[in-house]
């Protein structure tokens, strides 16, 4: 009997040395096999990019922040109400997302004119914040991994991209998995969660936050960072400090907060063992804002 490519998706999906791209165009084959169009639809959009006059899912709607390019400095945070990190659409091609994300030097940028500082003009860009781009990646990895496992629940196997009738039966009871295709107007993953749990979970979040904003301060003299890097490093341990304080925080605060952390801190010779809750707290925070 031939391999299953049911459970062949499985594997890859588990698989971080396999490319998202490549698991997409495996997903896309035993999605067109099955007859679920919606699925192949939405991984189409992945692979190929999201129409710039269309919504895209909420998990391609990440932050980036500001920066103008200084022909000797290169690109600088632009101060002022204009520093604020916005919150961007990503419609190019999952393929893209993960060139730029193949290194810290990849940057995704979005043009936004020209500004004007003591008579001199520099172009300026919305920069978007690299561990966002990767939580693309890694919401699309999941999303094909949950559709393989609902397949395989619901007795779906395959024997080399051939699948029998029952098969393509089965699978159109599971064709409007949300979590899979993700609506586009909405959230990629959809989950019914208690409230109070849902409270609790965030309160200690919340803790985690501020015991990370505590140990980051205490030690932000012995990081190693550059002058600069520690005044940024300050002002988001200050409102990170005040958005945990809030009695409702702000979602988008707080990753934007954390990102500041991220970036500024992956640089810091003595801050290697900061960088895992930082890019575990930013996951969660990603995911509060979907």
């Amino acid at each position: 009997m031939s391999p299953s490519p049911v459970l062949e998706l499985q594997q890859d999906a588990l698989d971080d040395k396999v490319s998202v791209s490549s698991l997409l165009r495996k997903a896309v084959a035993v999605a067109s096999k099955l007859g679920i169009s919606n699925a192949d639809e939405w991984m189409k959009a992945e692979l190929n990019d999201y129409p710039k006059e269309k919504p895209v899912p909420d998990y391609r709607m990440i932050f980036a922040e500001r920066k103008a390019k200084h022909p000797f400095g290169g690109f600088l945070p632009v101060f002022g109400s204009s520093q604020k990190q916005h919150r961007v659409p990503v419609h190019e091609p999952i393929a893209s997302i993960e060139d730029l994300t193949r290194s810290d030097e990849g940057q995704a940028m979005l043009p936004t004119g020209p500004i004007n500082d003591d008579g001199l003009t520099f172009e300026s860009f919305l920069v978007q914040n690299q561990t966002a781009l990767r939580s693309v990646k890694d919401r699309v990895r999941s999303a094909v991994l949950e559709r393989a496992l609902a397949l395989e629940k619901k007795g779906i196997s395959g024997d080399d991209l051939t699948f029998n009738l029952q098969e393509r039966d089965a699978a159109k009871t599971i064709q409007n998995i949300t979590y899979f295709t993700g609506p586009i107007s909405g959230g990629a993953i959809v989950q019914n969660v208690d409230e109070g749990t849902a409270n609790a979970a965030t309160g200690a979040r919340l803790n985690e936050v501020a015991e990370l904003v505590r140990t980051a301060r205490d030690r932000l003299s012995t990081l190693g960072l550059e002058t600069e890097q520690a005044q940024e490093v300050t002002v988001a341990l200050k409102r990170l400090d005040e958005t945990t304080a809030d009695k409702k925080p702000s979602k988008g605060k707080l990753l934007a907060g954390l990102s500041v952390l991220s970036e500024n801190l992956k640089t810091g010779k003595a801050a290697a063992d900061l960088q895992k809750p930082i890019h575990d707290l930013i996951e969660w925070a990603t995911r509060l804002m979907s």
